[in-house]
């Protein structure tokens, strides 16, 4: 990890050796600076693609699939071994070079005063740096750990980094105190950030500290929590689109607009030609799963061949798949909560409200959506969890739903790929849904490897 911060602390440092000729002012030391810091968009609000790669939104034709890096492949196939052994891993880097600079803007803060004129906007930095570093850690330690269980106290997590000092010693935290760091920087960062969002939802603000919240209580199976806290997020933030007011026909039917769902913007890095837009297929079990009235179909694919489509639903701007947080994941962590302790009627009122803005309105104006109706909680939870699997597709979300209902019996899915012939599975709960620490941090700082 050396290596990786001593780039990161480079050009966390490069802007204002541009700016700033003098050399006594190249350090970050105005509220004005940290923020720079915060909102270098490039660093700040990219997240993980190793996870996206590895589920099963896309699969590739064999003669695209031999184009590719071997660590593309590696990963695509959930291969033991994935890098090479000079290959730094972009997710790992990425995600301790974000930890790096909230933790610069931290230390930073603790040497300018705070007083009665700057307290709102030295709040609001503070708050932004313990939310993008519990943003990174947990992007991480969803690579890089075991699934949260009640063993989190003695399973590996990973090194918590608190301090920008790059000669503090590195190891392993437990999953534990992994999972205790990142909901303590959450929870603080909620009284410090405003309460409403502006138009740069770059910057989090409370409701996304709560929609975080709620995604990660979901991943750890604490499902009241995750429900309260997507509760909190919906109280302040509620919005959602009606897909009939889409260009439906675009190549990227959300590209135009100033998205109401979006409340955390994220993307994944649009530098991997597997995540670019026309060189992935989408599972063809997914696409047959929406109704013949159902937009989300036509906002989210394209036709590339006929038989085969690719993604093209991003809700942002970019290119690149939006990984963020948004209203749309809330109603369903909210859903599914409600469902898993038998609200079944609230349940369901979440997904109908839901999916009356995703279906075709009739020439009057009414809904072609039929509002569905369950009997008991489980089939309430699986409404829940299909319309999930449909929502939220190419989101970055897929694997982490893989990793936590494989816990359950009867939700557990074995992944395969059929490539020229070659069948390749990934069993429920198999060590390989833990990925491995790239080999160059581990001979640098010597932590232990994932056994994978």
């Amino acid at each position: 990890m050396l290596a990786i911060l001593l780039i990161a602390m480079a050009s966390c440092t490069k802007e204002f050796l541009e700016k700033k000729p003098d050399r006594s002012l190249v350090t970050p030391s105005t509220l004005a600076d940290y923020w720079t810091l915060l909102d270098n968009r490039e660093i700040m609000n990219r997240t993980t693609t190793m996870s996206q790669l590895s589920s099963d939104d896309q699969y590739l034709p064999y003669t695209y699939f031999q184009t590719q890096p071997q660590s593309t492949r590696n990963i695509y196939t959930w291969n033991r071994e994935i890098y090479d052994t000079a290959d730094p891993g972009n997710d790992w880097t990425r995600g301790y070079n974000q930890v790096f600079y909230a933790n610069c803007v931290l230390e930073g803060l603790e040497k300018i005063d705070r007083t009665a004129t700057n307290q709102s906007e030295w709040n609001n930095i503070k708050g932004a740096a313990l939310f993008f570093r519990a943003h990174a850690f947990y992007n991480l330690v969803e690579l890089f750990g075991k699934p949260y269980s009640q063993t989190a106290g003695a399973d590996l997590g990973i090194p918590l980094r608190l301090s920008p000092n790059l000669e503090d010693i590195s190891r392993r935290a437990t999953l534990q105190q992994t999972y205790d760091q990142i909901l303590a920087d959450l929870k603080n960062a909620r009284n410090l950030v405003p309460v409403v969002m502006d138009s740069y939802t770059a910057r989090p603000a409370k409701p996304a500290v709560y929609a975080l919240l709620a995604r990660i209580y979901l991943n750890m199976g604490d499902y009241i929590s995750a429900e309260n806290y997507a509760d909190s997020c919906l109280t302040l933030h509620n919005k959602l689109l009606d897909y009939n007011t889409l260009s439906l026909s675009s190549t990227a039917p959300f590209s135009t607009i100033e998205h109401p769902e979006i409340i955390f913007q994220t993307i994944m890095p649009n530098n991997l030609p597997l995540i670019s837009r026309a060189n992935t297929l989408i599972d063809t079990v997914l696409l047959k799963s929406y109704a013949s009235n159902d937009l989300r179909q036509a906002a989210f694919f394209r036709t590339l061949t006929p038989g085969t489509y690719f993604f093209k639903g991003s809700y942002t701007k970019f290119t690149a798949p939006f990984s963020g947080l948004a209203t749309d994941e809330m109603y369903l962590i909210r859903a599914e909560g409600r469902a898993r302790r038998g609200e079944i009627s609230l349940a369901m009122q979440d997904i109908n409200l839901l999916l009356s803005y995703r279906f075709k309105k009739n020439t009057n104006g009414t809904s072609t959506y039929v509002n569905q109706t369950a009997a008991t909680s489980k089939q309430a939870l699986d409404i829940v969890l299909t319309e999930r699997r449909k929502e939220l597709v190419f989101r970055g979300l897929r694997w982490l739903d893989l990793r936590r209902l494989n816990r359950e019996p009867d939700r557990q899915i074995t992944l395969r790929r059929l490539l020229n012939g070659t069948e390749y599975k990934l069993e429920p709960n198999a060590p390989r849904y833990i990925f491995p620490i790239p080999p160059l941090e581990i001979s640098i700082s010597g932590l232990q490897q994932n056994d994978r």
